[in-house]
């Protein structure tokens, strides 16, 4: 072991932030003075057995506005000389042992710091949340995740600037009516509780954008979520639902992320929110819910399990009859009446679309050369012209200083080119031959030849997915999926789109990530169809691997599963990408974990600890001030997010769409 002397910080009177983390180095903390850093207005320190002296000191620096503490001994000190810190605006206590809380109810003078703007006590910190946390009215921010809470006081409805609330891994089975009074708060976290039921008074968070409700006991959706119009992340997966989904969901126009999977039965209708990004209701393997589908939806794409073991939705009613399409055989001319469908759905017994959609062969209503082209019902819509020799089309081709033109024929099936056909006027000729109005279609490589082009482009043949076996190269042809699935003796996907291990085309991790079929689409680098990931392992030098699986539920560790990139595994065996999760205890053969904490000002100890292994690496690291946080919170003045995680517009680190998403910061994380 290696003791590093900061007893010359003891002479820094001007010094205004300090960050320590301790480790196994304890006396260096008896060697700190910190009653002469009169002018620390940031104080942070890592992994310390605390005693009175250090608190008597903190408590006279009467400058601090930020102050952490983590550490052992919380609860045998006194911390009555923190009321004096009045102008204090950020405090974080976490606790290092889960089993034994750090500090009680009656050891918390923290509640007459009504500076207070950001308060974080998790991770055993306490066992009792006192109705006192009422007299923190200037707070932002609270997080009280990974504690012991049976109960939930009203007077937490006073905090009427909050914006930021997390009940995380808590143990209360209800809610105060009175959080309804949150007027202001914009993301809730309330996952991973034995919590039942919802309070009415929810629908009075009328700015709330961001809602956790997974891993609950919740038995029915709160019918006053529709309420909430300003919506666009609700998870209410891995509940005990049993119930209908209400179709005022449907009207939540902001709505990016829904999830619903992992429950006991959902019944009606799923979600058209024109909105929607992702949408997970059913895991792969799960069947047994009582839902249709109301309409084909992009969002289908982006999810995580399937919705195809789903029937459509039937319309309820019989319209009046007001779409005659005519059918034309070689010999007479007969007209059908049909119904118009209300649901997106089409074909025999369901109804006729829209007067201006086609009906595509799989019976969805749209506009797309998936619907107008091939297999079109014409009977239930408008379809693209049956002939394919109809010339509509004569462009022009300049060969040596002489103009010459060509006609072609207008394809009905969505494909392109020498020998089919040119697409629709408004529609670009992809370099593989296919039609649409995207840049894959319109870009690099489209064919000017058979339908309109972005500037600065060029024709070449169709998609040819290229494997490599044995150092020699093959080359095989697939057609091009029109129904979103992909795969060997399906197809590939569009351009763009990545092929999943289930074979579902998207854009997601999910599908571009680990098991990403790369015949059949684009991958993300080094994700070709191989195990899930892989964590090293180091034994006395030598290095093995050890294949995991991706956990789904949120849990991980030893049996259960690796989390999702990005994320890490708590000592708990919990998925998440805050300190609880990435700090102490993290695990890091099933996650990512945080590195040490240090500052500038000081060199601290780093100690490396390979699990299950024989081999301990210790070193001795200086580290220059890091401007990434720590806390969760980042931007201007604060710091960037830690690798793979987004700044959401609030000011926050995470992984999801409501991070990710609309107002996510390029500038201090990864952006969609």
């Amino acid at each position: 072991m290696v003791n590093l002397d900061i007893k010359p910080l003891n002479n820094l009177s001007n010094l205004s932030a300090l960050a320590l983390n301790i480790q196994d180095n304890q006396s260096n903390i008896e060697n700190l003075s910190l009653k002469n850093l009169k002018n620390l207005k940031k104080l942070h320190l890592y992994s310390i057995d605390f005693v009175q002296s250090n608190i008597d000191e903190i408590g006279n620096l009467s400058k601090l506005e930020d102050l952490w503490l983590n550490g052992s001994n919380l609860n045998k000190v006194n911390l009555d000389p923190l009321k004096k810190l009045t102008k204090l605006s950020e405090l974080k206590i976490l606790g290092t042992n889960y089993e034994e809380y750090n500090i009680t109810k009656n050891q918390l003078p923290i509640y007459s710091l009504t500076s207070l703007k950001s308060l974080t006590l998790s991770y055993g910190a306490i066992d009792t949340l006192p109705k006192e946390i009422g007299n923190l009215v200037n707070l932002k921010y609270l997080d009280l995740n990974l504690n012991d809470i049976t109960e939930i006081p009203e007077e937490i409805g006073n905090l009427k600037k909050l914006e930021y609330l997390n009940l995380e891994s808590n143990y209360f089975t209800e809610l105060p009516n009175t959080i309804g009074n949150l007027e202001n708060l914009k993301q809730f976290e309330l996952n991973w509780t034995p919590l039942k039921k919802i309070p009415d008074s929810f629908g009075n968070l009328k700015k709330l954008e961001y809602l956790d409700l997974k891993q609950n006991k919740i038995e029915n959706i709160p019918k006053v979520l529709g309420y909430l119009k300003n919506l666009e992340y609700l998870n209410l997966g891995w509940n005990k639902i049993d119930d209908e989904l209400p179709e005022s969901l449907s009207s939540l126009t902001k709505l990016k992320y829904f999830e619903i999977r992992g429950n006991v039965n959902i019944k009606g209708k799923t979600l058209t929110n024109d909105s929607l990004e992702t949408c997970n209701y059913l895991n792969v393997k799960e069947t047994h819910y009582s839902l249709c589908v109301a309409k084909d939806m992009e969002c289908f794409k982006n999810g995580f399990g399937s919705v195809s073991q789903l029937q459509p939705c039937h319309s309820s009613s019989t319209t009046t009859p007001n779409k005659t399409p005519t059918k034309t055989s070689t010999e007479s001319s007969t007209k059908t009446t049909t119904s118009v469908s209300t649901n997106g759905r089409c074909g025999k017994g369901i109804g006729s679309c829209p007067s201006d959609h086609c009906c595509s062969k799989y019976g969805y209503c749209g506009h797309s050369s998936a619907h107008c082209g091939a297999g079109c019902q014409s009977e239930f819509g408008i379809c693209n012209s049956s002939t394919t020799t109809t010339p509509n089309k004569t462009p022009t081709k300049t060969t040596n200083g002489s103009t010459t033109k060509t006609t072609t024929s207008i394809s009905t099936n969505g494909r392109c080119g020498k020998g089919i056909g040119s697409c629709p006027s408004d529609h670009c000729c992809s370099k593989y031959g296919y039609c649409g109005h995207s840049s894959a279609h319109c870009g690099a490589g489209c064919q000017s030849e058979f339908g309109i082009c972005n500037s600065s482009t060029t024709t070449t043949p169709n998609k040819t997915p290229t494997k490599t076996t044995n150092g020699s190269t093959t080359k095989t042809t697939t057609s091009i999926s029109t129904n979103g699935r992909c795969g060997k003796g399906v197809g590939s996907c569009e351009p763009g789109k990545c092929c999943s291990k289930y074979g579902y085309c998207g854009t997601s991790a999910n599908y571009c990530g680990t098991g990403c079929q790369s015949e059949f689409g684009i991958c993300n680098s080094s994700t070709t169809t191989t195990p899930n990931k892989t964590p090293t392992k180091t034994t006395n030098g030598s290095t093995t691997k050890t294949t995991t699986s991706i956990s789904t539920n949120g849990r991980c560790g030893e049996g259960v599963g690796s989390c999702e990139p990005g994320k890490c595994c708590s000592k708990y065996g919990y998925c998440g990408t805050s300190a609880n999760y990435c700090g102490n205890g993290c695990q890091s053969e099933f996650g990512t974990c945080y590195a040490n904490d240090s500052s500038s000002i000081t060199s601290s100890k780093k100690t490396t600890i390979t699990k299950k292994s024989s081999t301990k690496a210790t070193t001795t690291t200086k580290k220059s001030q890091s401007t990434t946080s720590h806390d969760g919170k980042c931007g201007e003045g604060i710091g960037s997010c830690k690798s793979g995680q987004c700044c959401s517009k609030y000011g926050y680190c995470g992984t999801t769409s409501g991070y990710c998403g609309s107002g996510c910061q390029s500038e201090f994380g990864r952006c969609n």
